[in-house]
């Protein structure tokens, strides 16, 4: 599930917006077992056309073209090739991560360098490709188990070295906003199984600007196009009905449950969807985690 910061939504396209980070935190956190046994690594992955201009406008040289995109290399010891390109936009390194640059090197790892496997033996690349496992492994643990934005995103400052957290928030959603502003959660849901998301009053989530809940298709993540053209229901949706009890039942369901609900509707595909939950302005009990969405029930 992908919690990137959508605000704003035109005509079924998705706009996204956030806040743009140093590119070094982005790619040095999926880089950081790179070179335990000679090969401890993380994964990244681009996603772009074959060989386009890297710079819009500007001259083309060698190193202005994005690689073309292979998920199968981006999920192999061949990641490193996506990894050199864009570690030229990410130079100098700070101070604190020179080091873990330079250890990095030991296994082909070096801004705007060709990755070149045939430079080690056999040995060296099963122990690249064991740390590739090693890392994989690693970030599909901790995203199984990260269920809201809480201390995912946020400076330098804030997230150190904790790498595997850092993978984790550039999985979920490159250029989530920090905790202070905004809090993200959701879940997947099946639109074949007509579901229920109910708020008591006591449980409405704590807002100083807005709250949404925007629903995207799987496995593509694009917005669901719908008759009644709603995309997301929150707080500002117009219409939007409470229960008598000062409470919030927002119904999810491809059909529509019942022409006196509608104004409450969300409505779903006829098969997987992904529901993304954000709050801006996140009161103390979303920073602190005291405060947990509601799990969706049966209809």
């Amino acid at each position: 599930m992908e919690w990137r910061d959508a605000r704003r939504h035109h005509g079924g396209a998705q706009i996204r917006d956030g806040h743009r980070r140093n590119a070094d935190e982005d790619v040095s956190s999926g880089t950081r077992r790179c070179c335990q046994r000679e090969g401890n690594s993380g994964q990244v992955q681009a996603s772009a056309p074959a060989s386009v201009p890297w710079h819009q406008g500007a001259q083309a040289s060698g190193a202005d073209l994005l690689p073309e995109y292979s998920k199968a290399k981006a999920e192999s010891r061949d990641f490193i090739t996506y990894l050199n390109f864009f570690l030229q936009f990410a130079e100098p390194p700070i101070k604190e991560e020179a080091a873990l640059r330079e250890s990095f090197r030991r296994i082909g790892i070096e801004p705007g360098k060709p990755w070149n496997p045939t430079q080690f033996d056999a040995q060296q690349l099963a122990a690249i490709d064991a740390g590739v496992a090693d890392g994989k492994k690693a970030i599909a643990e901790k995203l199984a188990t990260t269920y809201s934005s809480n201390g995912l995103f946020g400076s330098r400052a804030q997230l150190g070295t904790d790498y595997l957290t850092r993978d984790a928030g550039a999985a979920k959603g490159l250029y989530g906003n920090s905790l202070e502003e905004a809090w993200y959660g959701g879940f997947v849901g099946d639109g074949t199984k007509p579901s229920v998301l109910h708020f008591s009053k006591s449980e409405l989530p704590q807002a100083k600007f807005f709250w949404s809940a925007t629903l995207y298709t799987l496995p593509d993540r694009f917005l669901y196009a719908n008759p009644i053209k709603r995309y997301s229901i929150g707080d500002r949706t117009k219409g939007l009905v409470y229960d008598p009890d000062g409470g919030l039942t927002i119904y999810l369901s491809h059909e529509s449950p019942g022409r006196s609900k509608e104004s409450n509707w969300l409505p779903t595909p006829a098969g997987k969807y992904s529901l993304v939950v954000r709050v801006y302005g996140p009161g103390p009990d979303l920073i602190s985690g005291k405060w947990q969405l509601p799990p969706p029930r049966p209809l």
